[in-house]
């Protein structure tokens, strides 16, 4: 097992690799990640067969901590809950670090996956790295946000239909475990408590930060807001006073 100090609390754990010391062959079937070649003056000058390192088959990565699933008890702050991990292939580690790209699918549920008190699913994820610097990271699905009053996680029915939707949310991994969120959603929100129908911009987004091993989520949402009061006899707002 080993991990990578730019991507903070993922485990590789390899089950299949190949040692290379040879300086006129590579081992069969390997495939050099892309990017790797500006990095190797072996393979920029096209001496690929110089190449020596090892090269992993196969490997099972593990999310870090945060990434958890809820346990039979409904709990999923870390250490409680379970670890979700999926495989990879086709990566190298040689005199300049580690270097490839994992991906997966339909990792978490929504009904499985908490970040803070919202309920996630983790339906993508990727991450490219090239001498142990992460070229490209991220991770997509759905994300409850609770903006009306209502309590999403203990099972009570929500105020309104819209306050159970999900919002689409994409992810970007940064070094040292930092994620930037951005949210949408393509449907009016209704608010029953200010008689609104709301619209959110692309501008939206949802900032992630990681304290203590957990997520703690805060959301800045932009966008237009129709109010759908109308009018008694005489010019006066309906509603109650």
């Amino acid at each position: 097992k080993f991990q990578v100090t730019t991507l903070k609390g993922v485990t590789f754990s390899v089950t299949d690799a190949v040692l290379d010391f040879s300086d006129t062959q590579n081992p069969p079937a390997i495939t050099f990640p892309q990017g790797y070649a500006q990095t190797s003056p072996l393979m920029a000058a096209g001496n690929q067969y110089l190449w020596q390192g090892v090269f992993i088959r196969s490997l099972t990565v593990t999310l870090p901590p945060q990434f958890e699933t809820k346990n039979e008890a409904g709990e999923s702050s870390p250490g409680t809950g379970h670890r979700v991990s999926f495989e990879g292939s086709n990566l190298i580690i040689d005199n300049v670090g580690f270097s490839g790209r994992v991906s997966a699918t339909n990792l978490i549920p929504i009904n499985k996956g908490k970040i803070g008190n919202w309920a996630f699913s983790l339906e993508e994820i990727h991450i490219s790295v090239v001498a142990n610097e992460i070229q490209e990271g991220g991770f997509s699905g759905m994300v409850n946000i609770p903006i009306n009053k209502t309590d999403l996680s203990g099972g009570q029915q929500a105020s309104s239909a819209n306050s159970a939707r999900p919002f689409t949310y994409k992810a970007v991994i940064r070094t040292g475990n930092e994620y930037l969120f951005t949210v949408s959603n393509s449907d009016k929100l209704n608010f029953e408590l200010w008689k609104a129908d709301v619209t959110l911009k692309p501008s939206s987004y949802v900032e992630i930060k990681l304290v203590d091993g957990k997520f703690r989520p805060k959301a800045h949402l932009n966008g237009q807001m129709t109010m759908n009061i109308g009018l008694k006899d005489g010019g006066e707002a309906a509603g109650d006073n």
